[in-house]
């Protein structure tokens, strides 16, 4: 079975959190290949994070950052599939309002970062607003 989940907290303790559940081994009737009979077996619960992060900046930096999150081999972050571009708007609805698709931005400058075998989409971005007191939300 999957089950899709959604976190929300300090990043420390999602990850404290999602290592111990990769720590969880559940006895499973396993027949293998060839055999006659299952066998007992001990299964690690797999946990494959997809996740949902905002990442804040100053907007004097907007070109350099969005070129640093999204490779250009990556489509700029544009999802390619029409389902996850459904979503992906259904989502911008429900972050609140402002939050727009990602706009076209220089691809001149990035800083060096190492993404591994991350698949990285952009769902939006929006403006920041100044409070009454000057603080950036």
């Amino acid at each position: 079975m999957h089950l899709f989940i959604a976190t929300r907290g300090v990043y420390e303790d999602v990850n404290k959190f999602m290592a111990m559940l990769r720590g969880k081994f559940l006895p499973w009737m396993f027949k293998p290949k060839g055999a006659k009979k299952k066998e007992k077996i001990f299964f690690q619960m797999g946990v494959q994070p997809i996740q949902l992060w905002s990442i804040n900046f100053p907007k004097e930096y907007k070109d350099i950052v969005l070129n640093t999150v999204f490779h250009p081999h990556d489509y700029k972050g544009e999802p390619q599939n029409k389902a996850h571009k459904m979503a992906f708007a259904a989502i911008r609805k429900m972050l609140g309002k402002g939050v727009k698709p990602i706009p076209d931005y220089k691809i001149d400058k990035a800083m060096p970062i190492d993404r591994g075998a991350v698949n990285i989409m952009g769902i939006g971005i929006k403006e920041d607003r100044e409070t009454e007191h000057g603080e950036m939300l």
